[in-house]
């Protein structure tokens, strides 16, 4: 046990040396910013979703990470199963793990206070939107008698959108010649996305809607499970 917990430690400071110095970093301080995100969480996001402007809907990074449901229609019958788990299974595990705490009072603890300190106004806005719209709606279902596990799929769900806006709100990285976004270290890793897409939709539009700007930030309260609700 003691040498799994030092491997652990061990990966943890490599990660801590590592990523800062990674080209997508902006866009994991950007997710830093939000509730339930440590630099584990926010580096294998980022890392398993890759260039987000590939998705032009927040409903296609949805279905990347199989949390839309299945559906079995037949003529005018539509019905709606169980999520569909198709697509990429790491970053669904861990984005389920981060709306963990999303049932608990909303606040800026001093941690997170900490990991806000130099970003953006409009990413902390969000950051703040996102954590009183999702209490809310947990807190809905709850009301509702929903199980557990149901709501912080669901919570997931709308989680992944909330991911897409704010890592939409980060300057994209540089372009090659190719038209291809460029890794200076391991060359191009993504397509530039098709601007075209009558689907595409912007941060500020998916997200206009919800409620509450950024309030008086609470005194920071000791909840829910070390390394997840901070």
């Amino acid at each position: 046990m003691e040498q799994c917990i030092n491997r652990v430690e061990r990966l943890d400071a490599l990660i801590a040396v590592q990523v800062p110095q990674w080209d997508m970093y902006p866009f994991v301080e950007a997710l830093m910013t939000l509730r339930g995100f440590q630099l584990t969480a926010a580096t294998v996001v980022v890392a398993e979703i890759g260039d987000i402007r590939r998705f032009k809907h927040p409903r296609d990074l949805m279905a990347f990470l199989g949390l839309v449901p299945r559906e079995e229609s037949s003529g005018q019958t539509h019905r709606l199963g169980s999520i569909t788990k198709a697509g990429n299974a790491h970053a669904r595990w861990m984005l389920i793990e981060t709306v963990q705490c999303a049932l608990n009072v909303p606040k800026v603890s001093a941690e997170l206070s900490k990991r806000q300190e130099r970003q953006p106004t409009d990413q902390r806005e969000l950051s703040w939107k996102i954590q009183v719209r999702l209490h809310k709606r947990g807190r809905h279902l709850l009301a509702r008698g929903k199980l557990k596990q149901k709501i912080v799929v669901a919570l997931a769900r709308e989680m992944a959108g909330f991911v897409w806006a704010m890592l939409h709100l980060v300057p994209a990285p540089p372009v090659s010649r190719s038209g291809r976004a460029c890794d200076e270290r391991n060359g191009p890793f993504s397509a530039r996305p098709d601007r075209s897409s009558s689907r595409q939709v912007s941060p500020s539009t998916f997200h206009r809607s919800f409620p509450s700007p950024l309030r008086q930030r609470r005194q920071p309260t000791t909840s829910g499970s070390p390394g997840l609700c901070t």
